[in-house]
């Protein structure tokens, strides 16, 4: 087969039709490998409300290219109409330009702009809301047929409050082998260290 050069022109045009989309699946299945499922499921849904987006717009693929200033006004325009939280929002942009700037980075695309240049990261105050001890026990007396899927939940909850309110992140990743000598022992999948709860 005849090799052929690429013109300047040809590479303009390569460098311009960069799927996002696929890039950002890509990025997904690397998540997976590494076992980094916190991770994972954060941008998984940073990618499920962008999919969404495009959808509304008779779209299923977006280019590096074609991420601009407007496009990320309207996304974010999109999310407050679902009733999305101003935080939650600011978290999925959030993830959005994470995304894209790791393909900057890896050279998948070569950026003429930054299109997130309009974006203002200003959370809302939350009020955070604990639980009484009342509350608590109101949980452990409840009781749930086994086929109830609300079972496993009820169980699994109560386990993140006796142990030390562990995260569901670490709670889905324990095994047998991580019970050892009267304690549990397991590596924090958000921090990246050891932790120990004595039981």
């Amino acid at each position: 087969l005849k090799k052929l050069n690429k013109t300047p022109e040809a590479e303009k045009i390569l460098i311009e039709e960069v799927s996002f989309i696929n890039f950002f699946k890509n990025q997904l299945e690397h998540l997976i490998t590494r076992k980094r499922l916190g991770s994972y499921k954060s941008q998984k849904t940073g990618f499920y409300h962008l999919s969404n987006y495009l959808s509304s717009k008779g779209k299923t693929d977006l280019l590096f290219d074609e991420i601009t200033p407007l496009f990320i006004r309207d996304f974010e325009t999109f999310l407050k109409e679902k009733g999305i939280l101003n935080n939650s929002c600011i978290k999925y942009i959030k993830t959005f330009k994470s995304i894209y700037n790791q393909g900057v980075k890896l050279g998948i695309y070569q950026q003429k702009s930054n299109p997130f240049i309009l974006v203002k990261n200003k959370y809302s105050p939350v009020e955070k809301k604990t639980l009484k001890r009342i509350d608590i026990e109101k949980i452990f007396k409840t009781t749930f047929g086994v086929k109830d899927h609300l079972y496993n939940i009820k169980n699994y909850f109560l386990f993140q409050i006796f142990a030390q309110g562990m995260r569901v992140s670490d709670l889905m990743t324990l095994r047998w082998g991580n019970i050892k000598d009267g304690e549990i022992n397991f590596y924090q999948l958000k921090t990246k260290t050891q932790h120990r709860i004595p039981f």
